[in-house]
């Protein structure tokens, strides 16, 4: 469970550093490597990537589906390492945060699929806005930990 922890303690620290120093919600957790994030969104994602797949693998363990949770913590790790999505890294960047949303979302409903809500009746707070990627980008993160924090609970 310590895992899991590591992973939103990391991102929440980055964030919120992020948000204090631009003072405005960016168009996507990735946006922030423009910036100012640079080398420490990849290093937050690499973090993030290997401390939520001991999580993620931990609480699928012995199911059929184990695979997805490998495959949504990868696919974290290749966001951060191709964060220049507006240059000739956007295929990688863009596929791997399609696939980290759609794995998130899937290893949610195969293990809690009741939690999988939760996050979600906050995302009309910005769903509506040029920024409205950045709020489903944290919503699946946090239905991610709030599986996986009551899986190993």
């Amino acid at each position: 469970m310590w895992w899991i922890i590591v992973t939103f303690v990391v991102l929440a620290v980055y964030l919120t550093v992020m948000l204090c120093k631009i003072k405005k919600i960016p168009a996507s957790i990735s946006d922030t490597y423009y910036q100012g994030g640079g080398i420490w969104f990849t290093i937050t994602m690499f973090i993030c990537s290997f401390t939520s797949m001991f999580g993620l693998l931990e609480v699928s363990e012995g199911k059929s589906w184990q695979w997805v949770s490998f495959v949504t913590a990868a696919a974290l790790g290749f966001v951060g390492a191709a964060p220049n999505f507006k240059s000739k890294e956007s295929k990688i960047h863009f596929t791997a945060a399609i696939i980290f949303v759609v794995g998130a979302i899937v290893w949610s409903c195969l293990n809690c699929s009741i939690l999988l809500l939760v996050p979600w009746l906050f995302l009309p707070v910005g769903i509506f806005r040029k920024n409205w990627v950045f709020w489903v980008e944290v919503c699946c993160i946090i239905t991610v930990m709030i599986s996986v924090l009551w899986r190993t609970v």
